[in-house]
């Protein structure tokens, strides 16, 4: 069933181009919504559907307890499956579990899919993979927003109203606030360890390691929000990022977006899995998996603007966990975790924390990005979303700036230009004092 807030956003999007909900021509949203609903049947079809003999239940099958990735009809089965197929599949995290919220493959009417795999890696048998979440213009997002879109105007509200105002220019000036610098990604952890043991993952103390090529780059506009630490390596200097901290709320920028199949609450309060929301600390039994969202400043905003350039500019992820025997407390656990700058020279041995690494993939990345990098955001969207798609979005683009322009006419008109141009410089925002004057 969808919210209020998403038919809000889909009448005014008709409305934007003249169409609205009686409307029986097809629209992107329309498209949208029928690929959508065509994944969801997909999911749901698989929980009832033998991974083996290709049956078909009325409830939901059991599932592989480890990858939960497929399910069988009875033990027959799965003991005729595994040996031959599935346990290859299962112990090489060749397959993702099953779920709208990190959609792997591309549905029949989509050329590239909604998460493309830019990195994946397991060891201990415990995996990751990792895509983008980033926008469809494929700018890098700004620290004055919020992760959770449902929020944003709330937060603009709250830091750019009121008596904390003053307070806000100052952060937003300091920090570049306003500048297109972090780079959004989505991943999702899964424990296939054997043992019954459960393990922790401590989301806020995930790293990229940046390229040397590119340290100057990433290291350009730095501010204490980015998390970044520089070490030498042989002889070489390297750099690190951490999770972006979030000036304002003073945690790191993540957010768990769902655990195993279950969209998680704004408000996760007493959730047995999620022991700590603000740092990301989840606990995952065997077979479970979470999905999150973590954010890296990369840079200033200007040598390095898109996701791409972003993510050309780093080798790898890292992501730390430990094993946890439900009675040492988490922040215990997570003075000794393992970091890319200090991983430790000796065996940890089975009940330390370790450090998952994940290489991204050039060639994947190139090709999902392709079509922006040579040809534009017009081509961009019109191959990974629709023409129509790509259309409507010229027509709301083409709104906002006559909008703006508007607005900046009744400003002057009214006599409260320099009162915006003050607030401006307040902010930091030199560059388009200078564009207005």
């Amino acid at each position: 069933m969808q919210s209020q807030s998403t038919n809000a956003i889909r009448t005014a999007l008709l409305a934007s181009v003249g169409q609205t909900d009686d409307c029986t021509a097809e629209t992107p949203l329309n498209r949208l919504q029928r690929i959508c609903d065509r994944k969801m049947n997909r999911e749901q079809f698989s929980k009832t559907h033998c991974s083996y003999c290709g049956k078909s239940g009325e409830v939901a099958l059991k599932c592989c307890s480890h990858c939960k990735g497929v399910r069988y009809c009875d033990e027959a089965c799965q003991r005729a499956d595994y040996k031959p197929r599935h346990k290859l599949e299962c112990t090489t995290f060749a397959r993702l579990p099953t779920t709208m919220a990190f959609q792997s493959e591309a549905d029949a009417e989509e050329r590239f899919p909604q998460h493309p795999v830019f990195a994946h890696a397991h060891k201990d048998d415990v995996g990751m993979w990792v895509t983008i979440e980033g926008r469809i213009d494929c700018k890098l997002q700004p620290l004055l927003d919020s992760l959770d879109p449902e929020v944003l105007r709330e937060r603009y509200i709250n830091t750019m109203s009121g008596p904390v105002a003053d307070a806000s220019y100052a952060i937003m000036r300091t920090n570049r606030a306003y500048s297109c610098s972090l780079l959004s990604l989505r991943i999702l952890v899964q424990n296939r360890r054997k043992d019954d043991e459960p393990i922790l993952v401590f989301s806020s103390r995930a790293q990229m390691v940046v390229k040397a090529s590119s340290t100057e780059a990433v290291q350009r506009g730095k501010t204490d929000c980015d998390n970044a630490v520089t070490f030498t390596q042989d002889g070489i200097e390297r750099t690190v990022l951490g999770v972006a901290n979030d000036p304002w709320d003073h945690v790191p920028r993540l957010l768990i977006h769902q655990f195993n199949t279950t969209e998680l609450a704004e408000n996760m309060t007493g959730s047995p899995y999620v022991k700590d929301a603000g740092q990301g600390i989840v606990r995952l039994a065997k077979g479970d998996f979470v999905v999150l969202q973590l954010q890296f400043r990369v840079g200033d905003g200007d040598t390095i603007a898109k996701d791409w350039q972003a993510l050309d500019a780093v080798e790898c992820i890292a992501l730390p966990w430990a094993p946890w025997d439900g009675v040492v407390r988490p922040a215990v656990l997570a003075r000794d975790l393992p970091a890319i700058q200090c991983e430790p020279t000796v065996d940890v041995g089975p009940t330390g924390g370790r450090l998952l690494q994940a290489r991204f993939d050039r060639d994947t990345i190139r090709h999902y990005f392709a079509d922006i990098i040579d040809r534009g955001e017009d081509a961009f969207m019109r191959s990974h979303l629709c023409s129509d798609h790509a259309d409507l979005a010229r027509k709301i683009n083409d709104s906002r700036i006559t909008m703006g322009d508007k607005l900046l006419k009744r400003i002057t008109e009214s006599g409260n230009m320099e009162l915006l141009l003050e607030r401006l410089r307040a902010c930091g925002r030199d560059d388009l004092v200078a564009k207005l004057q």
